[in-house]
C-alpha cells in the first residue's frame, strides 16, 4: 500500500492546524491592539480631565487670593463689599466643583441618594431657567421657555435640577453671541418631555454615539476653547436613568446646534 495518501492527509491536517493557529494568533493580536488603543484613549481623556480640573480649581483660588489682597487695601465700604462678593462667588464655585466630583464618584459606586417626590416638572424647569438670565444677557442670547402641561413626575429636585443646569450651561457655553435657546415642557400620553434646543456650534454626527461617555468632549467643544469637564452629560444620563427616564442628544452636525430631549414617566 502506498504511503502517499497518508502523507497527503497529514499535510492537509498540518495545514489546517497551522491556519487555525494563525487565525487565532491574529485575532488575539487584534483584540490586544484594540484594548491597548482603548486604554491609551482613556488615559489621554483622564489626563485632559485632570488638566481641566486643575485649571478649574486654580481660577477661583486665584480670584480669592487677588480679592483678599484687594480687601486688605480697601479704604471704602464699596471696595470692601466688592472684594467680599468676589471671594464669596469664588468660594461657591469651589463648592460647586467639589459637589460635581463627589456626585461622579457616588454615581459610579451606586451610592448617589435619590429622594423622589411627585413634583411639577415645568415649575422646576422654569426655576432653573430663570437662574441663567444674566448668562443669557451677557452673551446676547435670545432664550425662550414654554410649557403646555402641568404634568407631575417623581423627581429628586436637586438631581433633576443638576441635569437641567448642565444642559442650559452647555447651550450657553457652546452658543455663538446672539444665539437662540429654547427649552420646553410637553406631554405625550403618559410621558413628560423636556426639550432643549440651541443653534450653537453643534456636534459632529460621528461623535453623537459618544456624547454620554465619561470625560468625552467633542472636537467642536475643544475648538471652541471651552473648558467643560466632560462629566456633566455623563452624570445626567445616569441621573435620568434613576428616574426611570431617558435622555437623548441630537445634532445635524457642526455649526447646526444641538437638541437634547428628556423623557420621564408621568406620576
Amino acid at each position: 500500500m502506498s504511503l502517499y495518501p497518508n502523507l497527503f492527509s497529514l499535510d492537509i491536517r498540518n495545514l489546517i492546524l497551522a491556519s487555525v493557529v494563525f487565525i487565532g494568533l491574529s485575532v488575539f493580536i487584534l483584540i490586544g491592539y484594540r484594548m491597548w488603543v482603548k486604554v491609551r484613549e482613556i488615559n489621554l481623556l483622564k489626563y485632559e480631565f485632570i488638566t481641566i480640573i486643575i485649571h478649574k480649581f486654580r481660577t477661583p483660588l486665584t480670584h480669592i487670593k487677588w480679592s483678599s489682597e484687594e480687601l486688605k487695601k480697601a479704604t471704602t465700604d464699596e471696595a470692601r463689599e466688592a472684594a467680599f462678593q468676589d471671594i464669596q462667588k469664588s468660594n461657591e464655585r469651589l463648592i460647586e466643583l467639589t459637589d460635581i466630583l463627589a456626585s461622579m464618584s457616588a454615581s459610579d459606586t451606586g451610592s448617589l441618594y435619590y429622594d423622589l417626590k411627585p413634583l411639577r416638572v415645568a415649575a422646576i424647569v422654569q426655576e432653573v431657567y430663570m437662574k441663567f438670565e444674566n448668562h443669557f444677557r451677557n452673551k446676547g442670547m435670545k432664550p425662550r421657555f414654554h410649557s403646555d402641561t402641568d404634568a407631575v413626575a417623581n423627581l429628586d429636585k436637586k438631581q433633576f435640577a443638576f441635569v437641567l443646569q448642565t444642559l442650559i450651561e452647555n447651550a450657553v457655553m457652546y452658543s455663538y453671541h446672539g444665539g437662540q435657546f429654547d427649552i420646553s415642557v410637553s406631554q405625550n400620553g403618559n410621558k413628560v418631555l423636556v426639550k432643549t434646543l440651541d443653534n450653537g456650534i453643534g456636534i459632529p454626527k460621528v461623535e453623537l454615539p459618544h456624547i454620554f461617555e465619561k470625560f468625552h468632549r467633542s472636537g467642536q467643544a475643544k475648538l471652541a476653547n471651552t473648558e467643560g469637564l466632560g462629566i456633566g452629560i455623563y452624570l445626567s444620563k445616569k441621573i435620568i436613568k434613576q428616574h426611570r427616564g431617558k435622555i437623548r442628544g441630537f445634532s445635524e452636525g457642526e455649526g447646526k446646534g444641538a437638541t437634547f430631549t428628556i423623557t420621564l414617566p408621568k406620576a
